[in-house]
């Protein structure tokens, strides 16, 4: 049996780490995940083996990310590396650079010094933020009914909420039609909201409509708003 099968193996038994902890990143940064572990004085950097692994869901077969051994380090996700002059003070931290949401999942680091076994666990949770795009102004003849598209793109998870809002806040729920997140190739996602407005020069002129957006990525609201002239 080869040495990568026998990683493998290994990392498919990550189950009581001795810490497990949630690290929370957007989309496009860099993140260290810690694996403290105690290291004898004596021991010698290649007595040491670090096997970093990663389970993106619940039925995934784990797959690796890094592996240090004999002193060789083995990078399977490009832009990953633990420092090895690290290792020697007991820290086998996963570097991660420019990290994308397909990153995201269960990390499990596993240091063996025989014949002790050190595990830690780290959930990864990756957010792409939304990007709003509607015009900031919108023209109508009076008596004409328009339609005002919110796009909303690049966001992940895909769980999002949009409302309609107008200017002092009142939300609108009349000829409001949100549609169904679709994913995009790099594994975010897009929606469209669509809101139908009667326009009349008394009540609709001057009106600012605001796409409201909630979205984990973002602690509060992001929403952007069309201001509505009518002629």
């Amino acid at each position: 049996m080869n040495f990568g099968l026998i990683i493998m193996l290994v990392l498919l038994h990550c189950k009581g780490a001795t810490t497990e902890s949630t690290r929370k990143i957007l989309a496009g940064m860099d993140v260290t995940l810690d694996c403290p572990f105690n290291k004898p004085d004596h021991v010698p950097l290649m007595k040491v083996t670090v096997e970093w692994g990663v389970m993106v869901d619940e039925h995934a077969v784990q797959r690796l990310v890094y592996t240090f051994q004999d002193e060789r380090p083995m990078v399977h996700r490009v832009g990953s590396w633990v420092d090895a002059k690290s290792l020697l003070q007991g820290n086998a931290s996963l570097h991660l650079l420019n990290v994308s949401v397909a990153d995201e999942g269960v990390y499990c680091c596993r240091v063996i010094i025989t014949p002790n076994t050190y595990k830690v666990s780290t959930r990864l949770e990756v957010s792409a933020k939304p990007v709003i795009s509607l015009p900031e102004a919108v023209t109508v003849m009076e008596g004409e009914k328009r339609t005002l598209m919110c796009e909303i793109t690049g966001f992940y998870p895909e769980q999002l909420t949009v409302t309609w809002l107008i200017q002092n806040g009142s939300q609108l729920s009349r000829g409001v039609c949100t549609g169904m997140a679709t994913p995009n190739p790099d594994g975010t996602y897009s929606v469209s909201s669509l809101i139908t407005v009667q326009a009349t020069a008394t009540e609709s002129s001057g009106v600012v409509y605001v796409c409201h957006v909630t979205h984990r990525s973002h602690p509060g609201y992001h929403s952007k708003g069309v201001l509505l002239t009518v002629q």
